[in-house]
This record gives structure tokens, C-alpha cells and sequence, in this order.
């Protein structure tokens, strides 16, 4: 290899075209980003010169040379795209293909501020990122050292802040000592993580998710080229003292092939760490998924990289043993594998044979379930691959099945796919003409993109019940002018645990659901224009919840009940009371899942008993402030001010100067009203509370 990121290309990431020499535009044969390609010509003929029996490739290189490299930073994408990203070119590549410098989310994709570059005062995200796999774990995760760290070094008020104060980054260590809560990249203590920051404890398990899927399914789709990820070493192991032990290497011999260097720091062989060394959660992972032979827990042999997980009683558990061997021998294989639920054994086998060099076999494995209650389960693999020991588990749950739902919903659904839905789950449709009714409206999805029969929104006003199912994402960005997430979500989390709707659901039920979305392209056509954005191609549709959850609105009275993405700003599903009525958005792609998918099944009926039976709650008509409130002002809420209590029910909003006729708030609230009390700064508060000041370590 040469030339290091010399002959880059815009599209050299594109799954479509790993592995081909054809896929250049035409009019670019020749243009190259840093480079051009009679040069690279002359360069691969002159290596072949001095040694025709080695191929040549290009670090980063496109297809120059023997066969095709790139730097392979796919970062969030989510992570069954990132799983699926070889099969074009497992299908239809015809040379192997190099990811030279791999990334799992890179250090620099977690800043304010994404580049190739670190930028030291750009803003740290490591939380909010963590939160689109982790979900509110994430946040609870987060040391006391981070968000100090997050609130000195924005502001020189403890004088800790180099940046702020000018000083030069060669001084920087006076300010943040080596081995400290407070560095940086560039000042940095070993394993404390990347960019600087002390991690979250939810970081490692963040990367070790992404190592593991991303090796296995990479490798069982016939790469054996994976290279380690860009930030490894800096994130694999610690070592004591402080210090990277350095390896001599033998003196250098004159006519002798290769490079040669003196000496290399002993973190540079990342698969052969020091004896004295602690691996972290990271490192496990990439040793187990690393090593010469590979035995895991696939998807059935049809998809192997399918995350199904949940199963309804009786249904058949469809899983497959994915072994590999790389090494240069054939090697012999015994493995015993077992399904249990609940504690009881379904089914076990062994397996054994040779596996030939170079070979992936998948084996599938096929157990009946049987469980009357919801249950949880596991598939165990253990044994061994010639002289290798592997092991692996997958979780599972098994749902008993409902009754059928019976019941009559009025709907507007012109393409057909909700009222299909419906029926499946055993209600009674008919079409809605746009006038007041008692029963549940539901708006089908795609619906919006015609005219609607009525008033939606009189009709709310009025009383009425209204359930929205899934629109188009760009519908919903130029039609509303709302922000819609950029990748589909294959991750949601409750935001209220004891909410009706997802009763009996926890956020295990609510990732990569069995079946394939279809309410966008699932391998959209990708131009040159790809580069504008930070998000990269899309690659398929499998285990998605939501097609395109929405950002939760900041100023408004939506309610969201699931959450989702960066810092779980998006929600897939949300309510709002309107006027005397109540209307549900749900995003989530119901239609695709409905009847495969036992926790879509679930929530569906849930969603549409809640929709259609929960009591509703009017918007109040007299809201009251006592006092100033200039949070209100800062919200967009003007509110009239009064001196004294409404006499009907409503909302009285208390501020921290409004002085309180007490007996007359005591009986305004034993009638049904209301009251909201803004932060206060004295120890005295209304209705005899007495408040202390606190360090917020109780939390």
C-alpha cells in the first residue's frame, strides 16, 4: 500500500460500489479528488516493477491498484444499516475491498463541530449521541467528572479553562494535569476516553455493541479485511503507570523488502496487549470477534443479520449458527447449542464437523415456542472451533397470543395499509365522511398527503378523538415544517413506564421489531450531493419502529409517550389535548409490523383502546398568573395578570413575587383548580411549605 488518502473519492464509501471498478460517473473517469488517474497509473506500474508478486493498493485509494480501498466512517448510521453495508458487495463485487481506516462513531462525530479534525472548543455531545442506542440510561450513566467537566470548560468562572483564557495549547497541561478529570486530546491521560472527556459509563458498552455487530456480520459476509477502529488503542485497555511501553525491533538489513522502524509503542499491537494491562468492555468485545475462527447467533439463513426477538407462543424460534474459520488450515468444529424459556429447556443439538479454509457455514437452528404467559428466553452457543473456544447468547421473549379486538373505527385511509391493519387486529371499519362522531377517527397512513373529508381540527375542538398514523417524512417536513429524524429509528424508549398505552411493554420490546418498514426507499438512489450532509447513504429498511419520528415540539402542549435519537429529542408517538377533544400522532410504522411482530401487536391494540376509551381532559378555558412570570414571556405565552384568584376552575400560575391570599388558593383548589408555583428563591413558600436549599447530589 501508498500514497495514504491520495486518490480519494467522494462516493468510495457508497455500498453500491465496494468491491467494483466500474462505478466512476462518467465524465469523472479521470478526475480524482487529490489525484488523477493517469498519475496513479504510472505509480501502481512502477511498484509492480520492483515486486510483480505482490498486489498494490492504495491506503484510502478508490479502485486504484490491484482492488479498491477507503477510509470507512460510517459513524451514527444506525446500526443494522451499518450491519447490512457488504451485501451489495457480497452479492455482486468482484475484488476485495479494504476498509483501511474504519470508523465505529468517530471521536470528532460526537462534537457540536463534526469534521476530520478535532476542534477543542467545539461543544461535547458523548451523552446525547450515547442516548440514540442507550436511551435515557445514557443520562443516568453520566459521571459527576463529565458534567463538570461540561460546566468548567465552557466557562473560565473556577479559572480552569486554557481556551477561554488564550493560553497555548504547549501550556495547556499547567491548567489540565496529565492523569486528571480535566484534559484534553492532546493532554491526555490513557483510556480516559476520546476527545478529552471522562466517559460515561455507557460509552463502552456503546462501542462494544457496534464492534460486535459490525464484525461478525462484515465477516460473515466475507470480509476478513476489517482493520481496527480509528480511536482503538486510546479506548482498549489502560496501562499502569502512565506509560505506553516501547518494542525494539531487530537492526535494519540492507536489501531487505518492507518497512522498518526501530521502535513501536507496545499499543500499536493492540491484539497482543501487555500482561500487566486492564482490558476495557471495548477490547473484550473486539478480541472475541477478532480472533481466527467465529461462532455467533444469527439471524435465520435468509437474513442473517435480522434482530428478531420477540416471538408469540407457539411460533417457531428461527435462529442460525454462523460458523467461520480464516485460519490456513481446515479445522474442525464442536459446538452444543440450547433454547430455554423461562427456565425450561425447548430444544438443544450439537453440531460438528470441518470447516474448510476460508469457509462461513450457517447452520440454522428451529425451536417451537411455548410459554402461556409473556416469558423470557435464551439461545446459548458453546464450543469450540479447532483449538478456539467460543460462546454466545441471544435474548428472546415469547408472547402468548391475544384475543381478537373487536370494536367499530370510523377512518380515512385512501392507500388502504391501516385499514388492512385494522381488520387484522379484528375491528370493524368504516369510512369516515368528515362529520362529528362519537367513535375514534383514525387518519390512515399517508392519508394527509389528499383533502381530508372535514375540520380536523374543529372536529378535535368539538370533543372528538383522533388518531394520526404514519405520513411521509418529507410530507411532514414541507407540509408542517416540523424537523423529522434523519435515519430511521430502530431504538425507542418509553417515556412514561406506567403510560396505558405501553403497558406491560419495557423498552426491550421496543427495538429492531421482526419485518421490514416500507414507508420510505429502503436503497434510495445516492448523487454527489451525499457529501453536503453528515449522515451518509441509507441501506435498508429491516427493524425499523419509525420512519420518521418527529422532533418534540418545544412550544406547544404535545405530550410525547415514546422518545427517540439524538438526546431523545424526537418522538414517535405523542398526544395533544385540544379543545374539548384529543388527538394522537403515532409515527411508527405500525402497518409493517402488524401481525409479525407480537410487541407491535401490543402496542397497536393499546394505542387504539387508549385513543378510543381514555378519559379526556379539556383544555382549560381561564388560566390566571399572580405575580411576574417572565418564563412564561420567554416561552411565547401571554397570559393575563391578575391580582386575584379566577372564581371558576382553571390554572393559576404562581410566580415568585405574587403575594397569596392563602385561605382563598386553599379554596380555590378544593373546587377543582389548579395551581403551577415557579422556582422561588426565599425559604417560605405559599400553602405553609418551607423549602432548603440543596446540592442536587440526591438526584
Amino acid at each position: 500500500g501508498s500514497s495514504g488518502n491520495f486518490f480519494m473519492h467522494e462516493q468510495d464509501q457508497d455500498p453500491r460500489h465496494l468491491g467494483r471498478q466500474d462505478w466512476i460517473p462518467a465524465g469523472e473517469q479521470e478526475a480524482w479528488q487529490f489525484g488523477s488517474r493517469p498519475e496513479s497509473r504510472q505509480i501502481v506500474a512502477r511498484m509492480k516493477e520492483e515486486d510483480p508478486t505482490r498486489p498494490v493498493f492504495m491506503h484510502a485509494g478508490t479502485h486504484v491498484g490491484d482492488f479498491p480501498t477507503a477510509n470507512c466512517y460510517l459513524n451514527f448510521l444506525p446500526l443494522q444499516e451499518r450491519d447490512e453495508w457488504l451485501s451489495a458487495w457480497a452479492a455482486n463485487g468482484t475484488t476485495p475491498w479494504l476498509a483501511v481506516e474504519f470508523g465505529l462513531p468517530l471521536e470528532f462525530s460526537f462534537l457540536r463541530a463534526r469534521g476530520s479534525a478535532p476542534v477543542p472548543t467545539s461543544e461535547r455531545f458523548f451523552t446525547e449521541y450515547l442516548a440514540t442506542t442507550l436511551g435515557p440510561a445514557a443520562f443516568l450513566g453520566e459521571s459527576e467528572d463529565t458534567r463538570r467537566f461540561h460546566r468548567d470548560y465552557y466557562h473560565d468562572d473556577a479559572n480552569a479553562n486554557p481556551i477561554a483564557r488564550g493560553i497555548p495549547a504547549a501550556n495547556w497541561a499547567e491548567y489540565w494535569p496529565k492523569g486528571g478529570w480535566l484534559h484534553t486530546h492532546w493532554v491526555q491521560a490513557p483510556y480516559q476516553g476520546t476527545m478529552g472527556l471522562i466517559k460515561s459509563s455507557g460509552y463502552d458498552a456503546f462501542q462494544a455493541l457496534y464492534i460486535r455487530n459490525t464484525w461478525r456480520s462484515w465477516r460473515t459476509q466475507g470480509s476478513t479485511s476489517l482493520s481496527i477502529p480509528w480511536t482503538f488503542p486510546r479506548s482498549g485497555w489502560s496501562y499502569p503507570g502512565d506509560t505506553d511501553t516501547k518494542i525494539a525491533f531487530p537492526p535494519f538489513q540492507p536489501g531487505r523488502r518492507g518497512a522498518w522502524v526501530a521502535e513501536k509503542p507496545q499499543s500499536d499491537f493492540w491484539s497482543v496487549p501487555g500482561k500487566t494491562w486492564t482490558l476495557s468492555p471495548v477490547a473484550e468485545a473486539m478480541h472475541q470477534v477478532n480472533s481466527p475462527t467465529l461462532a455467533w447467533i444469527s439471524g435465520p439463513t435468509a437474513a442473517f443479520t435480522a434482530k428478531d426477538h420477540s416471538y408469540w407462543n407457539g411460533q417457531a424460534l428461527e435462529k442460525s449458527l454462523a460458523l467461520l474459520n480464516d485460519e490456513r488450515t481446515p479445522q474442525r468444529y464442536d459446538l452444543r447449542w440450547s433454547v430455554t424459556v423461562d427456565g425450561r429447556e425447548l430444544g438443544s443439538g450439537r453440531v460438528e464437523g470441518e470447516l474448510a479454509v476460508g469457509e462461513t457455514r450457517l447452520l440454522p437452528v428451529q425451536v417451537a415456542l411455548d410459554s402461556a404467559v409473556k416469558a423470557d428466553g435464551v439461545v446459548e452457543l458453546a464450543g469450540v472451533i479447532g483449538a478456539r473456544r467460543h460462546t454466545d447468547r441471544f435474548a428472546f421473549r415469547v408472547f402468548p397470543r391475544p384475543p381478537t379486538a373487536s370494536g367499530k373505527l370510523r377512518v380515512f385511509d385512501p392507500v388502504g395499509k391501516t385499514t388492512a391493519m385494522l381488520k387484522t387486529l379484528g375491528f370493524t371499519v368504516e369510512a369516515w365522511d368528515g362529520r362529528a362522531t362519537d367513535s375514534l377517527v383514525v387518519i390512515g397512513r399517508e392519508a394527509l398527503t389528499r383533502p381530508l373529508p372535514g375540520d380536523l381540527r374543529a372536529f378535535v375542538a368539538g370533543g372528538g378523538r383522533v388518531l394520526v398514523m404514519a405520513q411521509p417524512p418529507e410530507w411532514t417536513r414541507g407540509a408542517l415544517g416540523l424537523r423529522v429524524a434523519q435515519h430511521m429509528s430502530r431504538r425507542v424508549f418509553r417515556v412514561s413506564p406506567t403510560h396505558p398505552v405501553v403497558a406491560g411493554l419495557d423498552d426491550e420490546d421496543l427495538h429492531d421489531w421482526a419485518g421490514v418498514s416500507t414507508l420510505v426507499e429502503a436503497y434510495p438512489a445516492s448523487s454527489t450531493a451525499d457529501k453536503a450532509t453528515p449522515h451518509g447513504w441509507k441501506w435498508g429498511n429491516r427493524g425499523g419502529l419509525t420512519s420518521g419520528a418527529i422532533e418534540k415540539p418545544h412550544l406547544s402542549g404535545w405530550r410525547p409517550l415514546l422518545e427517540c435519537e439524538f438526546d431523545l429529542a424526537y418522538s414517535p408517538l405523542l398526544e395533544l389535548d385540544h379543545g374539548k377533544g384529543r388527538m394522537l400522532w403515532c409515527a411508527l410504522d405500525l402497518e409493517d409490523y402488524v401481525p409479525a411482530e407480537p410487541a407491535a401487536v401490543t402496542l397497536a391494540r393499546q394505542l387504539l383502546a387508549y385513543a378510543a376509551q381514555a378519559p379526556l381532559r379539556p383544555r382549560l378555558a381561564e388560566v390566571t398568573v399572580l405575580g411576574t412570570a417572565a418564563l412564561l414571556t420567554s416561552l411565547g405565552l401571554a397570559q393575563p395578570v391578575s391580582a386575584k384568584l379566577p372564581a371558576a376552575d382553571g390554572l393559576v400560575v404562581v410566580a415568585s413575587d405574587a403575594v397569596v391570599d392563602e385561605p382563598a388558593l386553599r379554596s380555590f383548589l378544593e373546587r377543582g383548580g389548579r395551581a403551577l408555583f415557579l422556582a422561588r428563591s426565599g425559604a417560605k413558600a405559599p400553602l405553609g411549605v418551607t423549602l432548603s436549599e440543596t446540592d442536587g447530589a440526591g438526584r
